[in-house]
C-alpha cells in the first residue's frame, strides 16, 4: 500500500485519517512500500501491495477519525512503526510549527485537539494492554498454569 511514513524516519508530522484505513506495521528492511504525500486519495488492494503487507507484521488498524504518528511527534523521536494505507485514504497532517501557531492564535482549539490526541493514545494503550492480558491468559491456559501461583506454604 501507499506509505505515510517508515519506521526510523523523523516524526515531524501528526497524521489525521479523514477516509480509509491505515495499518501500523513493524518495519521491514526488505520491503519499502511506495511513499505518497498526505492529503491525496491513494488506492490500495493491488496484488503487489498485498504481498508487501504479508511480509510485514500488522500491529494495528486505524480508520477514519483516527490519528497516527502521535508518539514520535510529541516525543520528538523517530517513527517506530511504518504506516501504510490498506484502502483508498485521505489524510491530513499537522506539523510542529503549525501546532505552535495554532496554540498562539486559537488556544482553545489547540487544547481541544491536544485532549483528543491524548484520548486516542490512551484508548490505543488500553487496547494493547487488554490484548496483552488476553494473550497472557491464553498462554497460561494452554500451558496448564491457570490458577497456579507461587504462594509460599507455611512450614510444620
Amino acid at each position: 500500500g501507499q506509505c505515510l511514513f517508515h519506521g526510523g524516519e523523523a516524526s515531524d508530522k501528526l497524521y489525521f485519517i479523514r477516509k480509509g484505513v491505515v495499518e501500523l506495521q513493524v518495519p521491514s528492511e526488505s520491503v519499502k512500500p511506495q511513499k505518497h504525500p498526505p492529503g491525496e486519495s491513494v488506492g490500495g488492494g493491488q496484488r503487489q501491495q498485498r504481498q508487501q503487507r504479508q511480509q510485514q507484521q500488522r500491529l494495528q488498524k486505524i480508520s477514519a477519525g483516527g490519528s497516527v504518528g502521535e508518539l514520535g511527534f510529541f516525543l520528538k523521536r523517530p517513527q517506530i512503526f511504518t504506516a501504510v494505507a490498506t484502502t483508498s485514504v485521505v489524510v491530513y497532517f499537522l506539523t510542529r510549527p503549525r501546532l505552535l501557531v495554532l496554540a498562539r492564535t486559537h488556544p482553545q482549539l489547540a487544547c481541544v485537539l491536544t485532549f483528543a490526541i491524548i484520548k486516542s493514545i490512551a484508548l490505543s494503550s488500553s487496547y494493547a494492554i487488554s490484548d496483552f492480558a488476553d494473550v497472557t491468559m491464553l498462554l497460561k491456559h494452554r500451558n496448564g498454569q491457570e490458577g497456579v501461583g507461587a504462594a509460599a506454604t507455611p512450614g510444620p
